[in-house]
């Protein structure tokens, strides 16, 4: 599928069509939570963690750490098959792997 989307109270929401638009699917999906409640743990994916902790981070830290902080994060979901992992499902062998393999 050309899109994407949230798997929200069981049932999947197209955020944006198109695989290049994916900032518009992000800021559908921050209007989504906030008419809604965030997705329930078993249900929200690890790019969507990511991607709240550094709107948090942007507000909150330092550039070059926010700035470091999405270099990382980013890599790790598209290594993670674009965002597709579960939250839920991570474990430490992913995050220590990532780290090993990209040092930088």
């Amino acid at each position: 599928m050309n899109a994407w989307y949230v798997q929200l109270r069981g049932k999947q929401v197209r955020l944006a069509k198109g695989k290049e638009n994916r900032s518009e699917a992000m800021s559908a999906f921050y209007k989504l939570m906030a008419i809604n409640e965030v997705p329930a743990a078993a249900e929200i994916l690890v790019v969507q963690v990511c991607d709240l902790f550094l709107e948090r981070s942007s507000k909150h830290h330092k550039p070059e750490t926010f700035s470091w902080a999405k270099h990382f994060l980013k890599g790790f979901c598209a290594h993670k098959g674009n965002g597709r992992l579960l939250a839920a499902a991570v474990k430490v062998f992913h995050l220590t792997r990532w780290v090993d393999d990209h040092p930088n």
